[in-house]
């Protein structure tokens, strides 16, 4: 069976560990991109604007001091992640593969579940298909070259739709224009062979 999962490199975040492209998992399991810091116009507090790797990719803003704060243990007393977020090294995102089984996809969000069952119920209700995190992402965040990055980008075009376009272009701080699913593509893939490029030639100094 090929599974996604995460690691054993997950640490606690600090403020100073807010920034663009870092990936966190909150204490109930889900994981997140953090898109950057932001500051409330009305109170001029610092927030953080990070986005969900499973379901519909959405945005969300908290205020940093919450970000980095400790699990209320009155509320989850049985929960054994101390820190509300804790922040996860790309390094131990990995796929796993049985031969027995290729094709077959067990997420990360499920593998935590399972994890986690027997100690903590977060939640009573069952985990749509649409709520899992996309290995196709993964294997993307999970790639080091842009090279790699290419060809998980290529392998993946049956399967592309915008919010998987969406979530590898963020990750590399890219903003790719509105349209066809083609044609962002395309522009996508474009933008990877340049940065390829740049690569290649700082590599061969």
């Amino acid at each position: 069976m090929r599974t996604l999962s995460l690691g054993q490199g997950a640490r606690y975040m600090k403020s100073e560990q807010i920034r663009p492209g870092v990936l966190c998992r909150h204490f109930k399991g889900k994981l997140y991109q953090i898109i950057g810091k932001a500051k409330d116009t009305e109170t001029s507090e610092s927030v953080v604007v990070y986005q969900a790797l499973y379901g519909k990719y959405q945005l969300f803003v908290r205020p940093v001091s919450s970000f980095v704060s400790k699990v209320d243990r009155k509320k989850y007393p049985k929960c054994k992640q101390e820190d509300r977020f804790e922040l996860v090294e790309r390094k131990n995102l990995r796929v796993e593969t049985d031969d027995k089984e290729k094709g077959k996809i067990e997420t990360e969000s499920k593998i935590l579940e399972m994890n986690i069952a027997e100690e903590i119920q977060y939640e009573k209700q069952e985990e749509n298909q649409d709520e899992r995190i996309n290995p196709h992402l993964l294997a993307f965040l999970e790639a080091e070259t842009y090279e790699e990055k290419l060809a998980v980008l290529t392998a993946a075009r049956a399967d592309m739709d915008d919010k998987l376009l969406n979530g590898m272009a963020i990750s590399l701080d890219v903003v790719i224009p509105e349209g066809e699913i083609r044609d962002r593509f395309i522009g996508f893939k474009n933008c990877l062979e340049t940065f390829r490029k740049y690569e290649g030639n700082r590599f061969s100094r």
